[in-house]
């Protein structure tokens, strides 16, 4: 397979153990085309820098520098005040993001899957550049940072897929009913995250 790494402006070859290099590398070769074609057409990306503007689960926030702080991060009301080394806000606005993602999404992981008799056993926040969630079958959830940067509805929407898992390990009607019972009202969220998730993916 061959896909569009939209986080790091690449393609990435995926090759079965039993296919030589040289045979993967003459499928790349003959992608060429496309790939220029996808790597161009990416939206522009959004540096986590002074003076950016983002959303925190749809609130407009203002990212500012200022060198008076100590090495941290406040937030107050639409403005994200970064302190410390300048060259370093990025990297602390990020893990601001994701401690804020952890929190909301760990909220809402635990109430839907309570709502279902169930219980989640941990909830990580990672980097994930292929997939918005996932869930193992010992009920631990991972999320991607990104989430933070999405509409609430479709932060949620993702939680619900996951938590869904808990009852069902596949994407079978029996999934899909209890995605219906924790968010009736999920199309939206779900189409949103299919048009818009490369341009969450080009923050940092």
């Amino acid at each position: 397979t061959l896909r569009i790494d939209a986080a790091n402006d690449r393609a990435v070859l995926v090759l079965p153990t039993w296919v030589p290099m040289s045979e993967g590398l003459r499928f790349v070769r003959a992608k060429a085309r496309w790939m220029k074609e996808k790597l161009d057409s990416l939206p522009p990306r959004e540096r986590l820098e002074s003076g950016a503007r983002l959303k925190l689960f749809g609130a407009p926030l203002t990212i500012r520098y200022r060198a008076d702080l100590g090495s941290v991060v406040v937030r107050d009301g639409p403005w994200l005040y970064v302190g410390g080394a300048e060259d370093r806000v990025s990297l602390r606005v990020t893990a601001w993001l994701r401690a804020e993602a952890r929190v909301r999404l760990a909220v809402h992981a635990s109430s839907m899957a309570e709502s279902l008799g169930k219980s989640v056993k941990r909830v990580s926040v990672r980097d994930s550049r292929t997939r918005w969630g996932s869930c193992a079958a010992d009920g631990s959830l991972s999320f991607s940072w990104r989430l933070a940067l999405a509409p609430e509805d479709v932060s949620t929407y993702v939680v619900a897929h996951e938590v869904a898992h808990l009852v069902a390990m596949n994407h079978g009607p029996k999934f899909w009913h209890t995605v219906e019972r924790l968010l009736p009202d999920h199309g939206s969220a779900k189409t949103w995250l299919s048009e818009n998730g490369v341009r969450l993916l080009r923050h940092g």
